[in-house]
C-alpha cells in the first residue's frame, strides 16, 4: 500500500481555495482584536487557565464539566490540551488571545483536512473536502470560529481528525500523526465528542499500523523507516495526552479519567432512539447549514429533523458498500465502513442525551463533522463508481482525478462561502456578543477600583449579564496579576482551586446586572457602578407588568390542566410542560417555542394582553 495516490501537481487554483479557507478563519481572529472582543462567561475561564500554563500552577485538568455538577462528582473534561495550545496567544495578546488562538487552531484544522484527503485519497476528494470545510466554517459563523468554548473548539478539530482517518484508510499513512493530535484535542475538549473522536483515534492508529506493515520497503533502507508514520502517530498521541496521563497516575485522589468515565451523566431521562435519530438528522438536514441554524441550542424532540433522513443515509451507505465489495474497490470499502459505523454510533450516543425541556444541541455538535464526512465519502465514491464506466479512464483516474469543472466550480463555491462568512455573525458563543459592550463599560468603571483592593473575594452572581461580567472581571484581575478568591465550587473548578478563600480577602465584590439590578442591593453591599440595558421608564413599566404575573399565570395553567374546553380554545403547543416550577413565565409566554400562543381571549383576560406581552418579552430579551 503506498503513502499516497498518484495525483496532479498542486496547482494555483487548489492553493487559492485552501488558503482562502484558512485566511478567512484567521481574519476573524484579527477582527476580534480590532473590535475589542472580551473573554467573558466560559471563555473567560479559558483565558484564565491558558494564562496559568506559564505559571507555577500549570493546569492538569480540562475545564469543569456540567455533568460533574449534576452527578456531584465534580469531574472535568478529559484534558487541558486546549489550554496549552492557547497559552502562547494569551501570553502575547492578553485575554483576547484565546480568540486569536482558537482562530489559529481552527485554521490549521481547516487547512490540514483537505490537504490530507487530497494527498491520501485523491484530487477529487480533496476538492469535495475543501468545499465542505468552507461550508462548516460558514455554518459556524465568525464568533464560533474564535470561540474557545468546548462544544465549539472541538468541532473543526474533530473534522480534521475524521478527514485524516479517511486519508489513512486510503493509504496516506503520513497523516496519522496529525489526525491523532486533532482527535486528542477534540476528545479532551468536550466529553460529548469522546465516542466519535475515540473511534477516529483508533482508526488512525490501526490504519497507520496496517499501512506501514504493507508499505514497500526501499532497497537498502533500514527496517524502521517503513514504520516512521506509526512512530510519529504514537508520539503525537503521547505528546497530546501526556498531561492527562500524569494527572490520572499521579494526581491527588481518584484520577479525572476514572471519575469522568465511571460517574455517568446524571441524566435520568434519556431522549431515546427516535429522538436520537432526529438529533443526528439535524446535521443531515440542509436547512441546518444556513445562518442561524444552530439556534436555539435546546430544541424539542418534535421540532427536530425527520429520522428518515438518517435511515436514507444508512440505506445509501449500505448500497454503496455492497457495490464496492462486488467491484473489489479496496479504496472505497474502508471509508464507507468508517462512516457507516460513525452514523450508527452517532444515533446511539444521541439517544443517551438527557432531556432538558428539549434536546441540548450543544452536546451534539460532533454530529456536523460526522454528517459532513458521510456526505463527502458518498459523493466521492459514487462519482468514482460512475466514472469507472468510462472506457478511456483507468481505475485510479476514475477514483481520484478532478475534472476542470470540479476544480473551478469548487473554487467558486469556496469563494462564495468564505465571502459570505466575512459578515460578523454569532451562533451562540461562550462569550456572548450582546453582552460585550455593557461588560466593557462595567470593567472600565470598576476594574481599577477592584484591582486596588488587594485580594478581593469575588461572589459569583448567576444572573446572565452579571455572570458573564464576573468572569470577565476575573480574567482582568488575573491579567493584572491581582489575586482573588472564590467560594463557588463550579467557578473554583474552572478558575483554579488555589483561589479558595483563606482569610486574607480584603473586600467582597458582587457584580449585578440586567434583571438583578431591578432590585436593591443586599444588606451590607454598596454599588460602585451600574450598567443597565433598560431606561428608567422601561424599568418602571417592566416591574409593573411583572407584578403578580406569576400568580395569574400559575392559576391559569392550573385551569388549563382541569378544563378540557379551555385547553381546546387556548391551544397550547404540542408537548407543552405548562408547569412554572419546571420552566418559567418567559418560556411559557415568549420566544419561538413559547407554550401558549397569542390571540387567546381567555389568556388576555386572565393573564396579560398580547400587546403588553410582546413588550414584556422584548424587555426580558434585553435583560437576559
Amino acid at each position: 500500500m503506498s503513502d499516497r495516490v498518484e495525483h496532479r501537481p498542486i496547482d494555483r487554483v487548489w492553493v487559492a481555495a485552501v488558503a482562502l479557507v484558512g485566511l478567512v478563519i484567521l481574519g476573524h481572529g484579527v477582527r476580534a482584536v480590532l473590535t475589542g472582543w472580551i473573554p467573558s462567561g466560559d471563555d473567560g475561564y479559558w483565558a484564565i487557565m491558558a494564562r496559568s500554563v506559564f505559571s507555577s500552577r500549570p493546569p492538569l485538568l480540562g475545564s469543569s464539566s456540567s455533568g460533574g455538577v449534576v452527578t456531584g462528582t465534580g469531574f472535568h473534561h478529559l484534558g487541558p490540551l486546549g489550554f496549552y495550545l492557547l497559552a502562547p496567544f494569551v501570553a502575547l495578546f492578553g485575554g483576547v488571545g484565546v480568540a486569536v488562538g482558537a482562530a489559529a487552531v481552527n485554521a490549521a484544522a481547516a487547512v490540514i483536512a483537505p490537504v490530507a484527503v487530497r494527498r491520501g485519497v485523491g484530487e477529487r476528494a480533496g476538492w469535495v473536502v475543501v468545499v465542505t470545510t468552507a461550508l462548516l466554517a460558514f455554518t459556524m459563523g465568525s464568533e464560533l470560529l474564535v470561540d474557545p468554548w468546548n462544544p465549539h473548539l472541538a468541532v473543526l478539530s474533530l473534522w480534521c481528525a475524521l478527514c485524516c482517518a479517511w486519508a489513512v484508510l486510503a493509504g496516506g499513512v503520513a497523516w496519522g500523526a496529525a489526525g491523532v493530535f486533532f482527535a486528542s484535542l477534540s476528545l479532551q475538549t468536550h466529553l460529548s465528542f469522546v465516542p466519535v473522536a475515540g473511534i477516529a483515534g483508533v482508526v488512525l492508529l490501526v490504519g497507520t499500523a496496517w499501512g506501514c506493515a504493507h508499505r514497500e520497503r526501499a532497497e537498502g533502507s533500514p527496517w524502521w523507516r517503513r514504520w516512521l508514520p506509526l512512530f510519529a502517530a504514537l508520539a503525537a498521541g503521547l505528546l497530546a495526552n501526556l498531561v492527562v496521563a500524569v494527572q490520572q497516575l499521579f494526581g491527588a485522589g481518584p484520577g479525572n479519567l476514572t471519575n469522568a468515565l465511571s460517574s455517568g451523566t446524571g441524566q435520568e431521562q434519556p431522549i431515546g432512539v427516535e429522538a436520537g435519530a432526529r438529533t443526528v438528522a439535524q446535521a443531515f438536514d440542509p436547512t441546518n447549514w444556513l445562518p442561524g441554524s444552530w439556534f436555539p441550542q435546546v430544541i424539542r424532540p418534535a421540532d427536530l429533523a425527520s429520522p428518515w433522513l438518517v435511515v436514507g443515509v444508512f440505506v445509501v451507505l449500505v448500497g454503496l458498500e455492497v457495490l464496492a465489495v462486488r467491484r473489489r474497490s479496496t479504496r472505497s470499502v474502508p471509508a464507507l465502513t468508517l462512516v457507516l459505523v460513525l452514523v450508527v454510533v452517532s444515533v446511539w450516543v444521541a439517544a443517551g442525551l438527557g432531556l432538558r425541556i428539549g434536546v441540548p444541541m450543544t452536546l451534539a455538535r460532533w454530529a456536523w463533522p460526522v454528517a459532513l464526512l458521510t456526505i463527502a465519502v458518498i459523493v466521492d465514491v459514487a462519482v468514482g463508481m460512475w466514472l469507472e464506466r468510462t472506457p478511456d479512464l483507468s481505475p485510479d483516474e476514475a477514483r481520484s482525478t478532478a475534472s476542470p469543472l470540479v476544480r473551478w466550480s469548487g473554487l467558486a463555491a469556496v469563494v462564495l462561502l468564505c465571502t459570505a462568512n466575512v459578515v460578523p455573525r454569532d451562533e451562540g458563543s461562550g462569550a456572548k456578543e450582546q453582552f460585550r459592550a455593557p461588560i466593557t463599560d462595567l470593567l472600565d468603571q470598576v476594574g481599577d477600583q477592584v484591582a486596588e483592593l488587594g485580594r478581593p473575594y469575588i461572589s459569583v452572581n448567576l444572573q446572565p449579564l452579571a455572570a458573564e461580567a464576573t468572569v470577565a472581571l476575573m480574567d482582568d484581575l488575573d491579567e493584572r496579576g491581582v489575586p482573588f478568591a472564590l467560594d463557588d465550587p463550579v467557578a473554583l473548578r474552572q478558575a483554579g482551586t488555589h483561589r479558595t478563600p483563606d482569610g486574607s480577602e480584603t473586600a467582597t465584590v458582587v457584580l449585578r446586572g440586567g434583571a438583578a439590578v431591578l432590585e436593591p442591593p443586599p444588606a451590607g453591599y454598596g454599588t460602585i457602578a451600574e450598567v443597565m440595558p433598560l431606561s428608567t421608564e422601561e424599568q418602571r413599566w417592566y416591574l409593573e407588568a411583572r407584578d403578580g404575573l406569576d400568580d395569574r399565570l400559575g392559576q391559569f395553567l392550573d385551569r388549563l390542566g382541569s378544563d378540557a374546553a379551555l385547553r381546546d380554545r387556548v391551544g397550547p403547543s404540542e408537548g407543552a410542560v405548562l408547569d412554572l416550577e419546571a420552566t418559567s413565565w418567559a418560556l411559557v409566554l415568549c420566544g419561538r417555542f413559547r407554550e401558549l400562543p397569542t390571540g387567546s381571549v381567555d389568556l388576555e383576560r386572565a393573564v396579560i394582553d398580547d400587546d403588553d406581552r410582546t413588550r414584556l418579552c422584548e424587555l426580558e430579551d434585553q435583560l437576559t
